[in-house]
This record gives structure tokens, C-alpha cells and sequence, in this order.
């Protein structure tokens, strides 16, 4: 994830106007352990370090964290949540996401996408390693960047980043790449 958000703060700045800023927390367990990546992008030059308080954009890469962290808590009214999930129809997320998260869905009148980047990666060959499936997702559902100029630019760096393991790498990074717009569902939840 860090990698991940680094590089997508590397796309912005280098192929826009905009200035960016990726500021990442994450505990000593790393592999499996709690990660926050803050992302910061405006027009306006970015002069100091904090932590994101109102968010247009919140993704959980573990559906497992909706049970043990607060993740709407900084989101604004009206952004977006991402939910890397198998629960793909209300009636499962209505059976698996606990009674304050979907209370803080609908108040906040959130965006509510869900994908089962772990499935993706599977049908890839990445097995587990869903970043280049979530980092798609981000470009798609911000529009920081036009999608088609994102998909470039992310193709690009995933030739860039893994030419040194083969192709056979390469192309399974840009498949994932590729059929995470697929496989995101937008949920429309009940008021």
C-alpha cells in the first residue's frame, strides 16, 4: 500500500498541475499489519505534513477492518468508500458490515463501491497482492487524472517497476490493472 500510494503521488505530480503528497502510517508488523496512507492533491502548493481530516476518498483494503476500525470517521459527506470485499450484494453487506458503519454509509451519504481485489489478483497470478488492483480503483473513481490517461500511466510504471522479474510479471500486473473497473460493483444501499 505505501508503494503503491507513493507511486500514484509520482503519476499526479509528474503528469499534472496538481501537487501531491503521500504520507503513510503503518505499524512494525508490516506485512499484514495496519496501514494508513494519507494522499494530499491540490492546486495549491502542499507546505507541511498532517494527517488527512476530511477525506473525499476512503478504500479498506481488508474487509476484516471494518469490524475493528472506525473507517468513515474522516470521510466527508457525500465522498467515496472503497471496500475491498467478496460481499458484493446489499444482502451480504448487510449481513457481514457492522450496524454503525452501514448507519455512517447512509448518513454521510457515501459513494459505496465494492471489490473483490483479492479474487482479481487470484485470476492474475498475484495471488494476495492486490495494490496494482486498489491503485486502479483510485485512479478510476477520483478522476485526479482522465482514465484513459491514467491507465497509460499506470501500465507505464507497472512495465517500469517489474521489468527486472519478466514479463510474465508485468503482464499479470497490468491484467489486474485492467479488470479492476471490471469487477467494481457500486452499491445502491437502502436510504
Amino acid at each position: 500500500t505505501v508503494g503503491a500510494s507513493h507511486d500514484a503521488v509520482k503519476m499526479i505530480v509528474g503528469n499534472t498541475d496538481f501537487n501531491a503528497q503521500a504520507y503513510s502510517v503503518y505499524d512494525a508488523h508490516k506485512s499484514g499489519g495496519l496501514t494508513v496512507s494519507h494522499v494530499r492533491v491540490g492546486k495549491e502548493p502542499i507546505k507541511s505534513e498532517y494527517l488527512v481530516q476530511e477525506a473525499d476518498y476512503v478504500a479498506c483494503h481488508n474487509s476484516t477492518y471494518v469490524r475493528k476500525f472506525h473507517m468513515l470517521k474522516q470521510l466527508k459527506e457525500g465522498g467515496t468508500f472503497v471496500l475491498n470485499a467478496p460481499w458484493k450484494t446489499v444482502e451480504e453487506l448487510d449481513a457481514n458490515l457492522p450496524p454503525a458503519l452501514k448507519h455512517q454509509i447512509a448518513e454521510k451519504k457515501v459513494k459505496f463501491y465494492v471489490i473483490d481485489a483479492s479474487s482479481v489478483a487470484q485470476k492474475v497470478g498475484l495471488r494476495q497482492r492486490i495494490n496494482m488492483v486498489m491503485q486502479a480503483v483510485f485512479f478510476k473513481l477520483s478522476a485526479v487524472l482522465p482514465e484513459s490517461q491514467a491507465t497509460e500511466l499506470i501500465a507505464n510504471n507497472i512495465r517500469t517497476r517489474y521489468a527486472k522479474k519478466g514479463d510474465e510479471v508485468v503482464n499479470m500486473n497490468i491484467k489486474a490493472m485492467e479488470q479492476a473497473g471490471k469487477e467494481l460493483v457500486e452499491i445502491q444501499y437502502p436510504a
